[in-house]
């Protein structure tokens, strides 16, 4: 939405006043959410500590434990995420992301944080790991193996060991062909 604004300036100081209206473009804020969901990137717990990105109000602890993988944080601690150096090195790290990182890059952006190329990669989730094994879809696994890390492919076959007896045969080829691993369960009892 736009508006159009007139501004009126007198040209020269000495001479009588004379008007010049120029019209600029006045674009309107852009609506931001209150809210962003933080992600959690995988098993286990893990402790957020977020500023606000003003400094206006104390720093927030966020806690997962191993079950949660969602928590909604107010916007001005998920921008705190570019001015708190130990959340930045998780988020870095791929710990956690956001939900809708396209805006909060964006925006980050407009309020003059750097932001560095690590933060902009994708990160895969563990929540795509599982559904992509739960759903026996390989498109998306192939995708997951062709681009994760070391930790992605770790994560993909803890996984899969856990839910073995849930895998169709085609994953369990896929997974052991691409990482050169065996899957089958091992009975040391006997």
């Amino acid at each position: 939405m736009e508006e159009k604004q007139k501004i009126i300036f007198q040209t020269k100081a000495t001479e009588p006043v004379k008007t010049v209206v120029e019209e600029q473009k006045v674009e309107a804020p852009k609506k931001r959410p209150a809210q962003m969901e933080l992600v959690k990137n995988f098993d286990g717990r893990l402790t957020v500590t977020l500023n606000a990105h003003d400094f206006s109000t104390p720093p927030i602890n966020i806690k997962f434990d191993h079950l949660q993988e969602k928590r909604y944080v107010p916007a001005k601690y998920a921008l705190g995420v570019f001015n708190t150096p130990g959340a930045l090195k998780q988020f870095g790290k791929g710990y956690f992301t956001f939900s809708d990182m396209e805006t909060l890059l964006e925006w980050a952006e407009e309020l003059g944080y750097y932001v560095d190329e690590m933060v902009r990669e994708r990160k895969i989730t563990a929540r795509e790991i599982k559904e992509a094994l739960r759903a026996g879809d390989l498109k998306p696994m192939k995708e997951i193996l062709e681009l994760g890390d070391a930790k992605v492919l770790k994560d993909v076959v803890s996984h899969a060991r856990k839910g073995y007896n849930e895998l169709n045969v085609s994953m369990i080829k896929l997974i052991e062909g691409k990482l050169n691993v065996s899957l089958t369960p091992v009975d040391l009892s006997e």
